[in-house]
């Protein structure tokens, strides 16, 4: 009697199962890497829309800063030539 190669036999039996639940968990961490990537890159995007909407309002304060400089200077003008 060989006992060996049914031990053997019983193996690969038993390792089939295992490898298979070894892919899947591959197939599993390569989706959940792929996730993290996405969820990264619209981190990015979302900081790259608030950069730009920051850049916004500064210009848009720096406009009014403008506009009232202007406006107070025409009224130092004006103030002057009617005194």
């Amino acid at each position: 009697m060989n006992v060996g190669v049914g031990q053997e036999q019983v193996s690969e039996v038993r390792r089939g199962p295992a490898a298979a639940a070894a892919v899947v968990a591959v197939a599993v961490a390569a989706a959940a890497a792929a996730a993290v990537a996405v969820v990264v890159a619209v981190a990015v995007a979302v900081a790259a829309v608030a950069a730009a909407v920051a850049a916004v309002a500064a210009a848009a304060v720096a406009a009014v800063a403008v506009v009232a400089v202007v406006v107070v200077v025409a009224v130092v003008v004006v103030v002057q030539t009617c005194v």
